[in-house]
């Protein structure tokens, strides 16, 4: 082989290799591990648009587009998910008795009196006294089983 045969080949292999490490780097940057930290009573729900301020109900959305949504009651995770048609990659919600995030998988409910938007889901781990799954508190919101507290609308309080 020539010397302008190997220059080539080594010219091809480096771009190769930048290509790969920037395509691995942009990927690394585009996959979220774990809840994004939400900067509390300055961040705003992105259904409501009130200020995320009551830790024991907050709840996010990563999206399959590395879209990151904060949500002040689960209630309006619930029906953002179907008005915007979000596909979730990951979600999690405040632990309602603790001080921690929980995963979609590891979650339950129970029905609260008061709750930021007055959906009244609280979100506690599986298998606790008197929880209801999510599939049950995601129909109890989207059947309107519940009197939100929407500031603007008609049939507010």
């Amino acid at each position: 082989m020539s010397n302008n045969s190997l220059k080539k080949i080594a010219v091809a292999v480096t771009i190769i290799v930048a290509l790969s490490l920037v395509l691995f780097v942009w990927q690394v940057q585009r996959t979220v591990e774990g809840p994004v930290p939400i900067a509390w009573d300055r961040d705003v729900c992105a259904h409501c648009r009130m200020h995320i301020s009551d830790r024991r109900f907050a709840a996010q959305v990563q999206s399959n587009n590395a879209e990151v949504f904060n949500f002040d009651d689960p209630g309006c995770l619930f029906e953002h998910l179907v008005k915007q048609n979000i596909e979730a990659q990951a979600t999690y919600f405040r632990a309602y008795q603790e001080d921690r995030w929980l995963t979609k998988t590891s979650i339950a409910f129970i029905k609260v009196d008061s709750s930021p938007m007055g959906y009244g889901p609280a979100a506690v781990k599986r298998g606790s006294a008197g929880s209801m799954p999510y599939s049950e508190a995601n129909a109890m919101v989207l059947n309107k089983q519940h009197q939100p507290m929407h500031f603007g609308d008609k049939d507010a309080p």
